[in-house]
Formats: C-alpha cells, structure tokens, sequence
C-alpha cells in the first residue's frame, strides 16, 4: 500500500507555481503554491494507520485540498493587510506574558487558597450583602404528583396534599408509592418555578397571580393526572432565601479569598524585586 501511495503522490501532484521546477522538486514536493511547499513526508507523518488504498488517496487529496486553501488564504491576507498588522511579534509577546500570569496566579490560588467555609461564616456574609442575592426568577417550595388517569383520585390527592396532618402525610406518600408516576417534595428545599412549569408543559405568564389564586392546581389528560401544591413563594426582585443562596454565597467568598491572594502575590512580587534591587526605574 505504502508504494501504491508513494506512486499517487507522484502522479497526481498539482504544483500551483510561479517559477519552473526540476525533477528533484516534483518527487519532494506534492504541492507548491508562492514560497509555500508541502512535503510528501508532511503528509505521511498524518496518514493514519489501517487505510486501504483508496481511503488512503481520499486523505492524501483532502489534505492537498485543505492545506492549498489555507495557504492562499494566507498569501491573500500577505497582500491585503498593511505591515503593522502582520507584525504578530507584539501580540505574541502579550499573549506570552498573559499566559505566564495567569498559570503562576493559577498555582499559587491552588496552593494557598483555603477553601473550608464555616456554616457560620457563610450565613453573616449572607445577612451582611442581601442585596447581592436578588431573584432573577420566582421561586417557590412546592409538591408535585403524577398519577395514571385510571388511577387517579384527585379529590383524595388534593385533601391529602392540603392537609397539615402528618398522618394524611404518610399516607399521601404511601398512595405516591403505590400509584405515583411522580411524586416530589424536592426535600422540602426552594427551586424554580420553571420546575413546575416543565411538570405542567405550560407556561404561567404571571407566577405571582398564578399563586395568590392557586395554591393547589390540578391538569387532567386522557393520560395522566397531575397536581401540585405550592407552599411557599418568592418573586423576581425578593431577596433570595438563604437555603437557595448558598451556593453562590460559597461562591462569593472564595472568589473574594482568591482576589485577595491575587493582590498578596502582587505586593509580594513587588516588594522582593525592590529588596533585591532587581527594580529599576529612571
């Protein structure tokens, strides 16, 4: 196969060129285009391995193909842009340096960053930047429940849910058990109110109206019937409940620990070139 290809790359060479070439230059070269040569070993080193021969040609004439229209794209920006503009030393030099920056920044964060926050901790800086944590979306705790149509008894469902006994308890997640294609408490925890619209397959244009009237709301379908009682609220604007924010209070506090090792790194940069007398300034 290897000789089949080698014998390819010969015969079917297209040289794009401005000067004459000799002998030596066809068998080096599979194409030419400018001051831009491809090798015939460029692409060998790429060719995977188990190609059959005519796999083989494919990737050779793909790769001519992709590598030629490159390159003339290259030529055109050559002759289009004005010096300043291909001077990639600058940049290059920038993006070094950035890059330098940011992997030191990046171990001496991994290294010094202390990443255990306290309960306590988290909850004053939670009460002492309130206004941080807005709601950009309602909220509520909810239960949902997804019952077969057949099975369903929606009066039962609905007193059950509404109930504040904890024997009607029991025995609404004894009747989920048995009969419930879903059945969520989300642990009694906030989530979005898009949850239970995802459940409904509706949209609730107003969320707040939706709840002040409807505290219990029921869909039945030829398929399924479902309900949900909302316990509690929150709008657009509310602040946020602690339980919800937690995790962008953790957040929060180690992004501001992680400035602060930032700025110490600075200062001790600075200072030990200035006790060093590695600073100097005119």
């Amino acid at each position: 196969m290897r000789n089949f290809l080698v014998l390819y790359l010969i015969l079917g060479t297209f040289i794009i060129s401005c000067r004459p070439f000799n002998q030596s230059d066809e068998t080096q070269y599979v194409a030419t285009i400018g001051k831009y040569k491809l090798k015939q070993s460029d692409i060998s080193k790429l060719l995977p391995t188990g190609l059959d021969s005519l796999d083989s040609v494919r990737f050779v004439d793909n790769f001519k193909q992709q590598w030629l229209r490159q390159k003339l794209l290259v030529i055109r920006a050559e002759k289009t842009l004005t010096l300043d503009e291909m001077d990639m030393r600058k940049k290059l030099e920038e993006y070094r340096e950035n890059l330098l920056i940011y992997r030191l920044e990046k171990r001496y964060i991994e290294q010094n960053l202390d990443t255990l926050i306290p309960s306590d901790l988290s909850l004053k800086y939670y009460e002492s930047h309130k206004a941080k944590f807005k709601l950009s979306k309602p909220i509520v705790k909810a239960v949902i429940v997804q019952v077969p149509s057949y099975a369903a008894d929606p009066d039962e469902i609905m007193r059950l849910l509404m109930s504040k006994d904890s024997n009607d308890f029991l025995s609404l997640e004894s009747y989920c058990f048995r009969y419930a294609t879903k059945y969520d408490d989300f642990n009694n925890d906030w989530v979005s109110f898009d949850v239970i619209e995802r459940f409904f397959k509706d949209d609730f244009l107003q969320p707040k109206k939706f709840f002040q009237r409807n505290r219990y709301y029921q869909q039945l379908d030829s398929t399924n019937f479902r309900c949900v009682y909302l316990n509690q609220f929150m709008d657009v604007g509310d602040n946020a409940p602690y339980e919800y924010s937690k995790k962008n209070v953790s957040a929060l506090i180690l992004n501001e620990r992680k400035q602060k090792l930032l700025r110490k790194l600075d200062s001790l940069t600075y200072d030990s070139a200035v006790k060093n007398g590695e600073l100097k300034q005119e």
